[in-house]
């Protein structure tokens, strides 16, 4: 046989390694909290697909729960702080939301353990000045954005919120929202509403449950139990105290998991974590003390933390005028004056994976 037809086999044979690798990076990273302008927001990196987040708040009357409404990452909501403590963009990690208005401190930590499963435990801590018995309401959503798409969830009481779907990119997938009662929980009240709304207004959850809300006797302050078929699910938890509870993704060919598998699993991603982040980035003299370890793991997670995952059309200017160029002293004039004359059309749709500069006040990506 010739040189050539070795040198045939040596390149197919790099190309598949290499095809692999590529396989496996995206799959890792296909799962993530790629909504950064929220508190907490999972959805895979597809166009039109699965999209998942939490809102919360004090339910001590209809209206305080409407005003007191936790969703996308605001700065004028009077947060002692958030953010994740640890990540690792195809582990997981913990993220921390220290919210005083509520009185409360929700703590999420995600974890991807196996290729086409995840979970996500959720936990609710009083804070200290906050009454001894006092009540809070978390509502996690499901949403799919494909038009046509639907899922059904069933409240099985005792046995959680089972979910079921299937779309053209995910295939059939199951999740399954569970309690875990852990020491010192309480036990939670727990309403399913399920919804069919335009599919582009999925992502708008927040102004597709208030209303739902509002519609309510001012002394009700929980959804009507309405599980069944639709595009969008809430899962409300009301509860007093602490209070924990479990949301596990599986695709059809994976086993769902178990809490106490995802116990594991978050104890070792974050052990994990700390010990590859002491390895790659060694303290050095004099900030080897354990405070700078946790702000500077901190400093990276929020940043890798921040990355999200955008699909749509982009609104461009194609008219480029001279005007636009910043050549004279007073070039924003000119540059104003040009743009009531633009020509705006649309480009794309696009998709675009990028970290943000601001998850409250500027949770975009950049090219």
């Amino acid at each position: 046989m010739s040189w050539f037809f070795y040198l045939l086999i040596y390149v197919g044979v790099v190309f598949a390694s290499t095809f692999e690798a590529v396989l496996l990076n995206n799959s890792s990273l296909l799962w993530g909290p790629y909504r950064p302008n929220l508190y907490v927001g999972i959805r895979p990196r597809m166009p039109d697909s699965l999209l998942t987040g939490l809102m919360w708040s004090k339910p001590d009357s209809l209206k305080g729960l409407l005003t007191n409404l936790r969703h996308t990452c605001e700065q004028d909501e009077g947060m002692a702080g958030y953010g994740w403590t640890s990540y690792d963009t195809r582990i997981g990690g913990v993220h921390l939301v220290n919210d005083t208005g509520n009185q409360v401190d929700i703590v999420t930590q995600f974890s991807k353990p196996k290729e086409g499963n995840w979970g996500l435990r959720v936990t609710s801590l009083p804070r200290e000045n906050a009454a001894i018995h006092q009540q809070t309401s978390l509502f996690f959503y499901i949403g799919l954005e494909r038009a046509g798409a639907t899922m059904k969830c069933v409240n099985r009481v005792s046995g959680g919120v089972a979910c079921t779907g299937r779309t053209s990119d995910l295939g059939d997938f199951n999740i399954l929202i569970l309690d875990h009662h852990a020491d010192g929980s309480s036990s939670a009240q727990t309403t399913v509403k399920s919804m069919t709304v335009a599919a582009e207004r999925i992502w708008q959850a927040k102004s597709i449950l208030s209303p739902e809300l509002k519609h309510r006797s001012p002394d009700q302050v929980s959804l009507e139990d309405q599980p069944g078929h639709g595009n969008i699910h809430f899962v409300q938890k009301s509860f007093k105290g602490v209070f924990e509870f479990d949301v596990f993704f599986s695709s059809d060919s994976n086993t769902i998991m178990t809490s106490d598998a995802l116990t594991q699993a978050i104890t070792d991603g974050r052990k994990g974590f700390q010990e590859r982040f002491s390895s790659v980035y060694a303290p050095q003299e004099p900030f080897t003390t354990a405070e700078y370890s946790r702000f500077s793991q901190y400093l990276l997670s929020n940043l890798i933390g921040g990355i999200g995952y955008f699909y749509g059309k982009s609104r461009v200017d194609t008219s480029s005028p001279e005007a636009y160029s910043e050549n004279d002293v007073n070039f924003w004039e000119k540059a104003n004056a040009a743009r009531a004359h633009a020509i705006i059309e649309d480009d794309g749709p696009h998709e675009l994976f990028s970290a943000v500069p601001s998850r409250p006040f500027f949770p975009r990506g950049f090219l």
